[in-house]
Formats: structure tokens, C-alpha cells, sequence
């Protein structure tokens, strides 16, 4: 969240792309408040392992990962959705950079593009990491 958010006001963004990121990352943080009250609720009820209460568990970490998922899919949107004929933002720094000839301006923009992508990849490595996804029988 202090990664896509920095990067959310720092970028050429529009205010309506810079408020969406935030919100996405706001979002993120209501989603791991709930699935921890869950786990709280969960673990104060009992602490056997009951087939109930791991799937609930399991729920609740599923709401994260969906919750971020989705932000890292507003991520992936903005840039291209900009080619479209806005006159701020990173697809737009793009194609200025391209068409001024500024190569320098453009490589910054892609490494910027890719420090993103990476970051968003890490987030999901850790995701997968942390969660087990599957249910066993």
C-alpha cells in the first residue's frame, strides 16, 4: 500500500486515476481488518479445528487476495486505457515522450511500469505464500 500509493501521487496521473489507486489501497486495509476480526471471532470461539472455522478463515483471506487482486487489476487498466486520448497520465507521458523524441523520459515511464508490475507480482507471491487455497478433504 505505501508502494501503489507513493506511486499514485507521485505519477503523472489524473485526480480521478490518483483517487482510484488510493481507494484501492484503502480498500486493501478494510479487507485485512475484516478477515482479522474474523480470525479473532474464529479463534475466540474455540480453539479446536472445526471444518466451519477454517473455511471461514479461508473466506476471509480469499477477501484480501480478491481485494488486492482487483487493485492490482486498476494498476494494468490506467496505463493502457490512456492510449485512448487523455491528455494526462502515464499513457499519455508515453506517447508525449515517444512523439517529442524524449527516449530518456520514455525509458523512465517503462521502468516505472515495470517497478509496478513487480511489485504487484511480489504482493501476489506473498499472497500465495501465506494462504493455502485449496481445501482439503
Amino acid at each position: 500500500n505505501v508502494i501503489s500509493g507513493g506511486l499514485a501521487i507521485a505519477l503523472p496521473l489524473s485526480t480521478g486515476e490518483t483517487a482510484l489507486l488510493l481507494m484501492g489501497g484503502v480498500m486493501v486495509l478494510a479487507a485485512e481488518c475484516v478477515n482479522t476480526a474474523i480470525e479473532r471471532i474464529v479463534d475466540d470461539i474455540s480453539t479446536e479445528i472445526r471444518d466451519a472455522a477454517r473455511h471461514a478463515k479461508d473466506c476471509g483471506s480469499a477477501a484480501v487476495a480478491v481485494t488486492a487482486v482487483a487493485v492490482g487489476v486498476a494498476w494494468v487498466v490506467l496505463v493502457p486505457a490512456e492510449y485512448l486520448g487523455v491528455t494526462s497520465g502515464l499513457g499519455y507521458a508515453i506517447n508525449d515522450a515517444r512523439d517529442t523524441l524524449s527516449y530518456d523520459t520514455l525509458a523512465e515511464i517503462v521502468l516505472v511500469i515495470g517497478v509496478i508490475g513487480y511489485c504487484l507480482d511480489w504482493l501476489c507471491g506473498l499472497l500465495v505464500k501465506r494462504f493455502n487455497w485449496h481445501l482439503e478433504d
